[in-house]
């Protein structure tokens, strides 16, 4: 049905869908009340048929205590005024049959033993059985056996009277969907037209005309201000599809940096790995293996922790947990933390903290995330045997916070996008350095966060950089969650 109604019109698709809703709803009432009507007339004769037996068996049973079967044959013939009764079978106390009436051309047999007490539908019968007791006493029982031709005949009148009025009514539906559907295809159908002329013509200088005040006339306004805009856009177009270049080339340099990125580790691990496995390496160096295993695998948890990061701030889900913080210890943690990698490329790191505590409000987690991006920035980008200088001061009421290194420095064409998601100085596979170039993107999305600001500085390739962190003291927020990022962070991606 939806394959049929996908490609026909909305006068056929309003008609379809009025008159499905109209045979559906009729079937299920029809269907709903025959069903119970039939039921409900099965049981009515079954009872019936019940009260009859009851009445054979009460005047009977005087008969059968005399052993009088010519007054039981009596009373079984008044059944002959049920023209639907095919055999009656009165039976004694002991369950003995006593007497029968079966009608003139009935086949039917009575029962060796009466059945138990009840009535019973077959598939063209329905069988009645009633016991009687004298005195506490059992003192006979009766079963009656009668068709269902009525039932039938019941069943048949009302389903031509639920068809014929099935029929009356999709008449009727069909008619006045017929008046009805005009009102709701025309105004579609000229904005149908509207499209159509705008499509082939590309002149978004025409507007469709509003016939309606109702949601198809809501409709025909969004149109014509969708093609306003879309004359605006004209205009810009040129840009936009500079930007869309740009954008592209940006993300696929991206995905080559982070399919090399990734799988660089990835072969290393495996490497490692089937080595172990072939047990090619001596005893004496499998920890060394496990060690290289461990590092890779580091290495390729920070870059997806990194993407997630990103994820977290294109989507909203990035929060603070805000609380009182010392940057002094914040900072002096990140150092420890970078310490064990700068040591095994013999890089000095320098504190020149002129105090001995800046405490303001901020999330101490993601904080020393910040300042941790920066200084494995610098370890990753200084020479073996370099220095990085680690300042922390109070400056106009707030603490700034400063590394510098003396590494290979930031060519002045791409320092004003240092700060970019995705963005790299020399994003080719051959790179000397590794990383996807989310670090600083990340570490201006958490300073942004906390009401500060980070910049960067540098006096060229080969001449290091320097990255300055600025966080307010009294930092003025409601509640304590922060709130996500700002809409100037959209802005920048």
């Amino acid at each position: 049905m939806r394959r049929l109604l996908r490609d026909a019109s909305i006068r056929t698709k309003v008609l379809a869908l009025v008159l499905l809703v109209t045979i559906v709803a009729l079937m299920l009432a029809s269907g709903s009340l025959l069903a119970w009507d039939y039921y409900q007339f099965r049981t009515d004769i079954g009872r019936e048929l019940s009260t009859q037996a009851q009445i054979v068996l009460e005047n009977t049973t005087a008969a059968m205590s005399f052993q009088d079967a010519a007054t039981a044959r009596e009373t079984l013939e008044t059944l002959s005024r049920n023209p639907h009764v095919r055999l009656g079978c009165l039976y004694t106390a002991a369950g003995e049959l006593f007497s029968q009436f079966r009608p003139a051309g009935g086949a039917g047999r009575c029962p060796d033993r009466p059945p138990a007490e009840g009535y019973r539908f077959a598939a063209t019968q329905v069988e009645v059985v009633v016991y009687t007791q004298v005195a506490g006493r059992p003192a006979g029982s009766v079963y009656l056996e009668s068709d269902l031709e009525e039932v039938s005949r019941r069943a048949r009148v009302q389903a031509v009277t639920a068809a014929m009025v099935l029929g009356v009514a999709l008449i009727v539906a069909l008619l006045l969907t017929s008046l009805l559907e005009r009102i709701i295809s025309e105004p579609i159908n000229a904005l149908a037209r509207t499209a159509r002329e705008v499509s082939s013509r590309n002149d978004y200088s025409l507007r469709a005309r509003r016939s309606t005040g109702d949601e198809l006339g809501l409709l025909v306004d969004a149109f014509n201000g969708m093609l306003s805009q879309i004359e605006r856009a004209e205009a810009e177009r040129a840009g936009l599809l500079a930007r869309e270049r740009e954008a592209n080339r940006l993300k696929d340099e991206f995905l080559m940096t982070l399919s090399h990125e990734l799988r660089t580790p990835l072969n290393a691990i495996q490497g490692w790995t089937r080595m172990l496995i072939a047990k090619v390496i001596p005893a004496e160096g499998v920890d060394k293996a496990l060690l290289r295993i461990e590092r890779n695998a580091q290495a390729q948890a920070r870059l997806v922790e990194d993407l997630l990061e990103v994820s977290r701030f294109t989507t909203g889900k990035f929060r603070l947990d805000l609380t009182d913080v010392d940057l002094v210890v914040i900072a002096n943690q990140a150092i420890e933390t970078i310490r064990p990698e700068a040591d095994a490329r013999q890089i000095t790191i320098e504190r020149q903290f002129e105090t001995p505590s800046v405490r303001l409000e901020g999330d101490p987690d993601r904080l020393q995330q910040a300042v941790w991006n920066l200084l494995s920035n610098a370890v990753k980008f200084s020479a073996t045997g370099g220095r990085i200088v680690v300042g922390l001061r109070i400056v106009n009421g707030g603490g700034e916070l400063r590394v510098q290194d003396q590494g290979i420095g930031i060519d002045p064409a791409f320092l004003p996008f240092v700060f970019e998601l995705f963005r790299q100085a020399d994003a080719s596979s051959t790179r000397a350095h590794g990383g996807l170039g989310l670090g600083l993107s990340i570490v201006k999305r958490i300073i942004d966060l906390h009401r500060g600001e980070i910049t960067a500085a540098s006096g060229g390739v080969g001449r290091g950089a320097a990255f300055t962190v600025r966080l307010p003291i009294d930092m003025t927020t409601q509640g304590r969650r922060a709130p996500g990022l700002r809409p100037a962070d959209d802005d920048r991606r």
